[in-house]
């Protein structure tokens, strides 16, 4: 008997399943049908026998359905959740219209920096060489060997002949580092690393030209006299336009490592204190991957690119500020310092739901297939 109990509380083989027995007196009573023949009240009555064995069976035994299916595609749709709200994507494409009082950035290739611009005030330091106009005595002097000065040349405040300075076009090479200031006044400090170059600028009238150490002497220059200068590997120019509002870059520049944030130190000898503040004044981001998302830039927030690849198609200078415009793709993106800092990259989810026609996709996929998994759901019950 307790041999009989144990082997009771075993699951029954496929094979002597009273469902399967049930589905075989069936289908040979079928069979008998098709064939012509009849169903005698015998195996009709053992049909009916084995009918009640199988709902008593069923009624005994819960049927098992594999539920780890049903978990798996539960636990699928949670990590596709998480990938879409947490991951961020790599690449996005973005506009930026800021004011700035500096900003810097590489040129990606040989470029015209600037066109001819007519200035009151040109400064020139770190310098190899310097060709000056002519003195009092009619002599041209130049510095070089790495002994150059910082000079500054103005026009004159007086004089019945208005004196000019003309910049002519700076030309750099790929690769070039470029970080521009504005200061107070309609003027800017342009610091250029990396580029060895030749540039050159015109006088012509009553000037002013001071060499640091040397003091500042008044030069009247008849007819236009060139200034030829040769930057050293960093090397700074200060320019104040004559007429405000003047076009004094040649845009649009292809730029990379855009960059807006400026490195004070202070201290002592022994001691140096870093600190990384922004230059931004005001503006806005416009995240051109999710349907130009705008997104306000505060002033002095700390904003970041890593691997900023594109172009300035906008740089003019105003009182005390640029204004800058960059269309371009970072594969990096935050705001913000320390523990307050956060990325901006869009994650996929953001990414997707600004794909209006993925959506569509999407729910029409959807849609149709509840519409075939219903009628086929409607065809097995109707068999």
């Amino acid at each position: 008997m307790a041999d009989s109990g144990s082997e009771g509380n075993l699951p029954a083989p496929a094979e002597d399943n009273p469902r399967n027995l049930l589905k075989r007196e069936a289908e040979a009573a079928a069979k008998a049908l098709r064939a012509g023949g009849d169903v005698s009240p015998q195996a009709l009555e053992r049909l009916q026998r084995i009918q009640q064995v199988v709902q008593a069976y069923d009624a005994t035994h819960p049927s098992r359905r594999r539920r780890w299916p049903v978990a798996a595609m539960f636990v699928a749709s949670l990590v596709l959740c998480s990938l879409l709200l947490f991951v961020r994507r790599r690449e996005v494409d973005i506009r930026l219209d800021l004011a700035v009082a500096e900003a810097a950035f590489v040129l990606r290739t040989e470029q015209k920096l600037t066109e001819a611009a007519s200035l009151t005030v040109l400064g020139l330091s770190g310098m190899r060489e310097i060709q000056l106009p002519p003195d009092r005595t009619g002599r041209t002097r130049t510095l070089f060997d790495g002994v150059v000065p910082p000079i500054r040349l103005a026009v004159a405040p007086d004089g019945a002949t208005r004196g000019s300075i003309t910049l002519e076009t700076v030309i750099l090479p790929g690769g070039a580092r470029v970080r521009v200031r504005a200061d107070d006044r309609q003027g800017l400090r342009l610091s250029v690393q990396r580029a060895a170059i030749e540039g050159q600028a015109s006088v012509y009238g009553p000037v002013e030209l001071g060499v640091a150490g040397e003091g500042t002497q008044r030069l009247e220059v008849p007819s236009p006299e060139p200034i030829l200068f040769r930057p050293a590997q960093d090397a700074d120019l200060d320019l104040v336009l004559a007429a405000p509002g003047e076009r004094l870059f040649a845009v649009p520049l292809p730029a990379d490592s855009l960059s807006f944030v400026q490195v004070d130190r202070s201290g002592e000898e022994t001691r140096t204190l870093v600190r990384r503040t922004s230059s931004i004044l005001s503006g806005s981001l416009f995240l051109e991957s999710l349907d130009g998302v705008e997104r306000k830039i505060r002033p002095g927030e700390i904003l970041e690119l890593s691997g900023s690849r594109g172009e300035v198609t906008g740089l003019s200078v105003e009182a005390g500020h640029l204004t800058l415009r960059y269309e371009g793709r970072v594969t990096g993106m935050t705001i913000g310092a320390g523990e307050n800092r956060r990325s901006l990259m869009p994650t996929w989810l953001e990414w997707l739901k600004a794909r209006r026609s993925a959506w569509l996709l999407w729910g029409t996929a959807v849609y149709v297939f509840g519409l075939v998994m219903g009628f086929h759901r409607w065809l097995r019950t109707g068999a």
